[in-house]
């Protein structure tokens, strides 16, 4: 390693860290007065992490070569910290210039450590780093093996974009030994990021040519982190065929005493960087990555000791805190105020970590005591979660309960940060969704609080929940006298909007689905589009399911005795931005169907892996890609001639790696046109029906199940006579006024029933109507009765964190779940 000059540092306060990382994080920019990131110290210093274990430390030297022609500025150095937040305690260091272009630093790091870092730039305010592609740089990776010196290159920051050429790293991740891929592992190089597909293969597309470090890294610590040099070229792909060592688990047993507080019991949690403890890897309200309900609960073993014991990889650079929240809120502090976050290198054997927590307060400013009463139709089984504005909304915390429809929660920090702010109410974490009403929806202020010296208790109550009544008159069922029918498929399709604040809340939700009568769940997974040329389709975390997250909702309907199918979604990051006109590129295409197919395996395999019994392929979204597919400007896509070969060798791909039922989703009316080719080759036929059964409003149930009836009988009919197939229909609409004409009008055009999903802001022109849905819920069943060449029904978009009597197609709380409870046990038997 050659030498480097030893250079300056500054570490900011940090009430005015949090102020300008809140802004940055959401805004990606902020005015911000020069000195603040430059502050003289005689050498710089690792960052401040609690360790018992003595860590050696290594000189790391850190060389940055940034474009020619960026503004002129300071260029920093930002070491991140993900259990607090990225953009709420950043260690920040002032780089030297040693040639034109070329800045460096060196500072001690523990050995064994994964850092995560980013560069700055401090012109006439402070810009975040950028990707070539022009996205924020979430975080690079370094895994500090020893004295080093890591590499990289910068492309762009907030103020300034890069409009050169670019080059991509292409990859495959591999366990050493079995050679058997690893699905789900964050591959990060250049300041990009990726998640590896169930065949490992990974793609970072758009990668300024230069010298970058590219790490591999276990989520939940299940292989050692991997890190090697990539040098990008213009116009070139890199290849990166790794393997990842295993590592095996101990028992790891923390046990920490609190601080004396007067209340008995608290909920303490422990949160760190791993999915296990909370961590989503994620950008979520507020700049934060954890979430407090996704993190475990310890056991109160004796009056303030708390003990919990976790199965951890060794070797794992664990960095992890003590909570009464999450990794901001009521975190512990250090007696000097500052956010305590403390390092653990998992031993090789079983160990007992014994902690002590110095503090919750972080400054002079008293407890606030948050009191309430909630409604006493609140559903039994909810969890009331407090949400905090300091700025922004961050992520909901759940409260304590007391019983008897009160709860309460006691805020200690960081009230010398956030003296004013704003808070809210709301169930299940779905703050935004399913709210106090008297601070509904996605853009409410809340209401405010003040810190101060003396102690102060809120007494607050809800008088009513948003989208939520007990009082509905009863529901009227028309229906004659049921048959039940053989290998009937009764299922709810869950909702493809995602928030991981959902997760904790599945198994409840797929209870309730269950207590329906349903004997299927359809999961709907999803990966978007990054980008669009050339196109990248991937996984997002904290927008898409991870991996593991799918498997455990898998799981979690398989315990409550459904059968499961996955029916995997793309998602564009805005409505029409893929397809809006034609495209000629055969390029393009031929990228679009290796993206697609590396899509849809990734779900084949999970499909096999967890014996889940069907998977379903195609949607609306696919059908510009299907032959003789049109553009949304009504003119053919452009889709090439060996488009249908490519969808038959897919189809012959996912028959050899999946064993199970193979079903395809046919949009109904838009899929019509032109039928695939390749329905004779698969299992089922899924309808997916949302085709207008009236003409005007208030339509009588009864001309809806004759209207519903001839659709069925001249086109889906001749569809099942044709290819003799099992043929299921999946319903989708919404509870709002026109749903059932299948057009609820905007300015310009019909609403897309996605529109009013959660947790979409609610659109106050479109006027809730529970009882249509419901008559057209009744419609359907009667309908489909009489019909015994139908072997399924799916009510689709089913929203499972919470029931809601909101306008979205979900009926998780609604008159039309009382339909689907008198028909569904009948239908199959039981």
């Amino acid at each position: 390693m050659k030498p480097i000059k030893r250079f300056h540092h500054r570490r900011t306060s940090y009430t005015l860290t949090v102020v300008m990382a809140l802004i940055t994080a959401l805004v990606s920019s902020c005015s911000f007065d020069a000195d603040s990131l430059l502050i003289a110290s005689p050498t710089p210093v690792p960052p401040p992490l609690t360790s018992t274990q003595n860590l050696p430390q290594a000189m790391v030297a850190f060389e940055v070569t940034v474009p020619s022609d960026a503004p002129a500025g300071a260029i920093g150095l930002e070491l991140l910290d993900e259990v607090t937040g990225l953009a709420l305690n950043p260690q920040r260091y002032t780089l030297v210039e040693e040639d034109a272009g070329l800045y460096s630093i060196e500072m001690p790091l523990p050995i064994r450590s994964v850092i995560k870092y980013r560069y700055l730039h401090q012109g006439q305010s402070l810009a975040i780093e950028h990707t070539a592609s022009g996205s924020q740089v979430r975080y690079r990776m370094a895994v500090i093996e020893g004295p080093m010196v890591i590499q990289d290159t910068v492309a762009a920051w907030t103020n300034f974009r890069y409009n050169g050429p670019t080059g991509r790293v292409r990859g495959q991740v591999a366990a050493a030994g079995s050679n058997t891929p690893v699905s789900a592992a964050l591959v990060v190089c250049g300041g990009s990021r990726t998640l590896t597909a169930s065949d490992g293969s990974f793609l970072l597309e758009g990668i300024m040519p230069g010298t970058h470090n590219l790490v591999v890294y276990s989520l939940d610590g299940a292989f050692h982190p991997f890190q090697q040099g990539a040098r990008v070229a213009e116009n070139a792909s890199t290849p990166a065929f790794i393997q990842v060592t295993p590592t095996s688990k101990v028992n790891i047993t923390f046990v920490v005493k609190i601080p004396e507080t007067n209340i008995e019991g608290l909920p303490v949690r422990m949160v760190g960087n791993i999915t296990d403890l909370g961590n989503t890897f994620a950008d979520l309200e507020g700049g934060l990555s954890v979430v407090a309900s996704r993190a475990p609960l310890m056991s109160e073993v004796s009056k303030g000791i708390y003990s919990l014991t976790l199965e951890l990889p060794e070797g794992l650079d664990l960095r992890y805190k003590y909570t009464l929240g999450d990794g901001f809120w009521n975190a512990e502090h250090t007696i000097d105020g500052l956010f305590r976050v403390r390092q653990l290198i998992v031993p090789g054997s079983d160990h007992t970590q014994t902690d002590v927590v110095d503090t919750w307060k972080s400054g002079e400013a008293a407890p606030i005591i948050f009191s309430l009463t909630v409604p006493e139709n609140t559903p039994r089984d909810d969890t009331i979660s407090i949400q905090f504005n300091p700025f922004i909304w961050t992520t909901p915390i759940p409260m304590w309960p007391l019983g008897g429809n009160r709860w309460v929660y006691v805020l200690y920090s960081p009230l010398d940060m956030v003296t004013n702010a704003g808070y809210r109410y709301c169930r299940n974490d779905q703050c935004g969704s399913a709210d106090d009403l008297a601070t509904r929806g996605l853009s409410a202020a809340g209401h405010p609080f003040t810190a101060g010296a003396d102690e102060q208790t809120i007494q607050d109550q809800v008088q009513e929940w948003a989208w939520w009544s007990t009082t509905l008159p009863p529901t009227t069922i028309i229906a004659p006298e049921i048959k039940p029918r053989d290998g009937y498929i009764a299922g709810i399709e869950f909702s493809r909007n995602y928030s991981p604040t959902w997760q904790p809340y599945y198994q409840k939700g797929i209870q309730n689905a269950q207590s329906l009568g349903a004997n299927w769940a359809l999961l709907t997974p999803t990966w978007r589009y990054t980008r669009l040329t050339p196109p990248v389709i991937e996984s997002v975390p904290g927008q898409d399911q991870l991996w593991q997250d799918v498997r455990q909702s898998i799981q979690t309907a398989q315990q409550a005795g459904l059968k499961v199918g996955v029916f995997p979604r793309l998602t564009e990051t805005q409505p029409g931005s893929v397809w809006p006109e034609p495209i000629y590129d055969t390029g393009w295409w031929l990228n679009w169907f290796d993206r697609y197919r590396t899509f849809v395996l990734n779900f084949a395999d999970l499909a096999e892996q967890t014996g889940a019994p069907m998977l379903v392929l195609g949607g609306r979204e696919v059908l510009p890609a299907l032959p003789g597919g049109m553009a949304m400007n009504g003119e053919p896509s452009g889709v090439p001639p060996e488009a249908l070969e490519n969808w038959f060798s897919l189809l012959l791909d996912v028959r050899d790696r999946y064993h199970g039922q193979l079903a395809w989703a046919l949009p109904y009316p838009d899929g019509m046109d032109t039928l695939p080719e390749w329905i004779g080759e698969v299992d089922l036929i899924y309808v997916l029906f949302s085709a207008p059964l009236a003409n005007s409003p208030s339509p009588a149930e009864g001309d809806l199940q004759l209207a519903f009836g001839d659709l069925l009988d001249q086109d889906l009919l001749p569809i099942f006579e044709q290819f003799e197939k099992p043929l299921m229909i999946g319903i989708n609409y919404p509870s709002a006024d026109g749903s059932a004409t299948a057009c609820i009008p905007t300015e310009d055009a019909c609403l897309e029933f996605d529109q009013l999903s959660q947790p979409m802001a609610d659109l106050p022109g479109v006027s809730l109507d529970l009882d249509e849905q419901a008559s057209v819920y009744g419609a359907v069943f009667n309908a489909v009765s009489q019909r015994d060449w139908i072997s399924g029904l799916f009510s689709r978009g089913f929203y499972l964190p919470a029931a809601l009597q909101d306008k979205s197609s979900s009926v998780h709380g609604k008159p039309a779940a009382d339909i689907i409870w008198y028909w569904f046990p009948k239908l199959i038997g039981q």
